[in-house]
């Protein structure tokens, strides 16, 4: 179990960092960068969600795509 002052943390040193790299702009040498760390910022709101009692696909994280029906 990860202490919830240590995922405060974590997440808001991922926010400064993807700050950082949207002001400096995205390229070829921060995308994968960028890119754990967006993972990071919602492994941790997972795991906040899931603690207070929240479902993970109940509250709009879900992974299954909503199509319009089809006539």
């Amino acid at each position: 179990m990860v202490l919830p002052f240590l995922r405060i943390g974590l997440r808001e040193n991922a926010e400064k960092e993807l700050k950082a790299i949207e002001e400096k702009g995205l390229n070829t040498n921060n995308v994968d960068n960028a890119y754990k760390l967006v993972e990071i910022v919602k492994g941790i709101d997972k795991i906040n969600m899931m603690q207070d009692g929240g479902e993970y696909s109940r509250d709009g994280y879900s992974r299954d795509i909503l199509l319009p029906p089809v006539w």
